[in-house]
């Protein structure tokens, strides 16, 4: 499979959590960024549901110590899903980070609107409206507005943005057991603005997957997460090794 140029360098530091999480803004002006994804269907996705709700909070620990605090939930309505989170983090010296995320999805797990509010130290947001041709991506701040449009795929998309990791159960769910081993999933990173592909793959279960628990792994060209959920795809916890990274659900 073929990356795009700079995604997984992109993927890899949208993970990242102790960088500064700023948001896209630019000019006052429109600007037009075309994106081609490949497009690609796993063969089956057997467990792609909008039926189903979760809430809780994870802690974001780096390095064995918390550096900040996701709370979420995610709710079913005749077939489509909203999942809203609320991320807070601390700031060496200064106002702690709060940013409020909302995604919606339809009956496919196909992401439809997806909004970003970052509300201290600055004040800022961005907002994604997904269509059939074309994605527009708006990032706002008091005095300065800029969008982007995306091409990308129709089906088999996921979004993955950064610091909220509760968006990591909408690709868990994608995931054919049936057909097992790595498969590939088109996934945007809002805060990013950039498209990539990720490999999903069910492990075999072992001694730190827990009683009952799903243990799978994320794989790009260079980064390797860990996530362990319920059967029903609740995650229950993230390990990310190479940035000494660990989200764990209280």
């Amino acid at each position: 499979m073929n990356y795009f140029p700079g995604s997984i360098r992109r993927f890899k530091k949208a993970v990242r959590i102790l960088r500064p999480v700023g948001l896209l803004v630019g000019p006052l002006h429109l600007a037009l960024h075309l994106v081609v994804m490949t497009l690609f269907a796993p063969p089956s996705i057997a467990q792609q549901s909008g039926s189903f709700s979760d809430s809780g909070v994870f802690q974001l620990l780096l390095q064995g110590k918390q550096v900040g605090v996701e709370r979420f939930t995610i709710i079913s309505s005749g077939g489509t899903l909203e999942s809203t989170g609320e991320l807070q983090m601390g700031s060496s010296g200064g106002e702690p980070l709060t940013e409020n995320s909302v995604l919606c999805l339809d009956y496919r797990l196909r992401p439809v609107y997806y909004e970003r509010q970052k509300k201290s130290p600055m004040v800022g947001g961005l907002t994604v409206r997904f269509g059939p041709k074309e994605s527009s991506l708006v990032a706002t701040t008091d005095d300065a507005s800029a969008e982007q449009i995306f091409y990308l795929p129709d089906n088999f998309l996921v979004v993955l943005d950064t610091n909220f990791f509760h968006h990591y159960a909408f690709l868990l769910r994608q995931y054919s057991e049936s057909d097992g081993g790595p498969q590939p999933f088109n996934v945007f990173i809002p805060q990013e603005a950039f498209p990539g592909i990720v490999h999903l793959e069910r492990l075999a279960d072992d001694s730190q997957s827990g009683a009952g628990l799903a243990h799978y792994r994320i794989v790009t060209d260079e980064l390797e997460m860990d996530v362990w959920s319920t059967p029903s795809g609740a995650i229950q916890r993230i390990l990310i090794p190479e940035l000494d990274l660990e989200v764990l659900r209280q």
